[in-house]
C-alpha cells in the first residue's frame, strides 16, 4: 500500500512504543526512518564501490546488511514482516 494514513499508529503498535502524544510518536518515527535511510544510502554507496572494486569491503557489506536488519527487528518486533525474519548464529 503506497498511502497508509494509519501507518504512524500501526508503527507505534509494532514498535511497542508508548508516546505521550502523536507528535512525540511522529518524531520517534521520523528519527527511526531517517536513521534507516542514511544507513541504506551508505550501504548503497559502498555496494556500488564494491561492484567496481570487489576486493574492497569483502563480506563486511553483507554483515552490515544483516546488522541493520537485526537493528530494525529490535525496533519493530511486532511488525508482521519482521516476525518472518529469523537469525541463526
Amino acid at each position: 500500500m503506497i498511502i497508509d494514513f494509519k501507518h504512524l499508529r500501526s508503527s507505534m503498535t509494532a514498535s511497542k512504543q508508548t508516546h505521550s502524544s502523536l507528535v512525540h510518536g511522529y518524531c520517534w518515527h521520523w528519527a527511526f526512518a531517517m536513521k534507516e535511510a542514511v544507513m541504506l544510502i551508505w550501504l548503497g554507496v559502498l555496494s556500488i564501490v564494491h561492484a567496481f572494486l570487489p576486493f574492497l569491503f569483502g563480506w563486511s557489506l553483507l554483515e552490515r546488511h544483516v546488522s541493520m536488519l537485526k537493528y530494525t527487528k529490535t525496533k519493530v518486533p511486532g511488525n508482521k514482516t519482521m516476525r518472518k525474519v529469523t537469525f541463526k548464529e
